[in-house]
């Protein structure tokens, strides 16, 4: 899971997320390991905006993997 705390006006498009997504995983022992399982069929990936302390708003990144 990514996530980003920071002036969502800095997010300039979602190329950039998904880019900055990515690199987080694939620097993650544990998010790369599941990205290359040779045995997953599926992928699906989630991004929600939302607020932390009603300051800034947040984005939250999810991977989820399936056998079929």
């Amino acid at each position: 899971m990514n996530v980003y705390f920071g002036n969502p006006y800095s997010i300039v498009s979602e190329k950039y997320i998904a880019k900055q997504c990515f690199e987080q995983w694939k620097g993650s022992a544990g998010h790369y390991r599941n990205m290359m399982y040779p045995y997953y069929k599926g992928t699906a990936t989630s991004v929600k905006l939302g607020r932390s302390d009603g300051t800034f708003s947040i984005y939250v990144a999810i991977q989820n993997f399936s056998f079929e």
